[in-house]
Order: C-alpha cells, then sequence, then structure tokens
C-alpha cells in the first residue's frame, strides 16, 4: 500500500560504520572522501589515521580503501581519495 513503505540505511562498511560511532570530540587526521549515497553526509568520512597510513586503489569497478595494507576501511563505488582532515 502506498505510504506505508519505510527505507532503512544500512552502513556496511567498515569507514561507514567507523563514522557512524564517530562521537569523540578528538581530533581525526584525515578523511574519506567518497560518492556518499547517505543525505547529509556530504561524502567525508572522518578517519583516525594519517594519510599516509591509507591507500586506495581500484579493482575494476571497485575502489579500495586500506589501513597498513591489511585492514579494510571502504570497498565500493569510487572515485575516492584519503586527504588531510580540514
Amino acid at each position: 500500500m502506498q505510504g506505508t513503505r519505510t527505507e532503512q540505511l544500512i552502513l556496511d562498511q567498515p569507514a561507514q560504520l567507523v563514522c557512524a560511532g564517530f562521537h569523540s570530540p578528538q581530533a581525526t587526521p584525515s578523511v574519506l572522501i567518497w560518492p556518499c549515497t547517505i543525505p547529509g553526509r556530504e561524502g567525508r568520512i572522518p578517519l583516525g589515521g594519517q594519510v599516509s597510513d591509507y591507500t586506495v586503489t581500484q579493482e575494476g569497478d571497485d575502489w579500495v580503501v586500506m589501513l597498513h595494507g591489511t585492514t579494510l576501511m571502504y570497498r565500493g563505488a569510487g572515485p575516492v581519495r584519503v586527504e588531510a582532515a580540514p
């Protein structure tokens, strides 16, 4: 029936989960810039490491962001980049 549908956003990327749980006033040295599909997020996810701690690669249609080359932070639509936080 029209008007009964409820949409839910599912945060399924580690970087999205970091952003969702990020309520601390501590400084964030870097930020992940991505083609955001979450209204009001502006495509910026605060990250705890330095820019040099992250690698960004493209694997087929997916863009991949790794922390220290071992921890997956993002896999999905791109292009994405990690830059110093303002």
